[in-house]
């Protein structure tokens, strides 16, 4: 079995620190990184992240990864009253990337979300594909939900998100795109009573690649 391990520390001007804790590698195509991430400057920033990508065969991948942050306490500084470190917030995720599975070319993703932070717990599911029409017209429909506890108040918030974006490729460096997009939410405010709003947007630009 091939086995990599490897330490990397970097220190950038803002006294912030990323070290790469190890980075593992194993025959058949497993990947496992362990970051850390320390700011030393007030106020003190901590971020270790773990994550692992496996492809299933030549044409699915599945990846995931922890994330653990923390924002350290600061002191008083002139009006500025202190502040106490905030506890641990946790991010699980997960992807599922797949091609090939409409039409030659296509690109789906599915990836799910779990936070846990002080002050609330929003869990998202997303859903996103693009399908290559013909070579200068591919679409990327996508949709997305969110479901949001407040540890605060006791409520909770629910939205959905859904969309269309195409991009049209004249010649080369030009590219047309468009993109429509709708969002329902939903806002518990109290036991009984709850807050809708909906919400929809449309974008038009260029892009040139040089």
């Amino acid at each position: 079995m091939l086995l990599q391990a490897m330490i990397n520390t970097h220190t950038t001007i803002t006294n912030a620190m990323t070290i790469l804790i190890s980075h593992w590698a194993v025959d058949n195509h497993i990947s496992i990184n362990l970051l850390a991430h320390r700011r030393n400057s007030p106020p003190l920033i901590s971020n270790d992240n773990v994550g692992s990508s496996q492809p299933l065969d030549e044409n699915v991948q599945i990846s995931a990864e922890i994330n653990v942050s923390s924002l350290g306490a600061t002191p008083d500084s002139g009006n500025v009253l202190a502040t106490q470190a905030s506890s641990d917030s946790l991010v699980y995720a997960a992807m599922l990337a797949a091609s090939h599975d409409f039409m030659h070319r296509d690109y789906s993703t599915t990836s799910v979300k779990f936070t846990d932070t002080d002050s609330a717990k929003p869990n998202s599911l997303f859903l996103s594909t693009r399908l290559p029409i013909n070579k200068s017209l591919p679409l990327n429909p996508n949709f997305g939900v969110t479901y949001r506890s407040y540890q605060t108040n006791n409520t909770k918030q629910e939205t959905h998100r859904a969309g269309l974006k195409i991009q049209y490729r004249t010649h080369k460096p030009y590219h047309l795109e468009t993109e429509l997009g709708v969002e329902q939410d939903k806002r518990e405010i109290s036991a009984t009573r709850t807050q809708p709003s909906h919400s929809c947007n449309l974008y038009l630009g260029y892009r040139i690649d040089w």
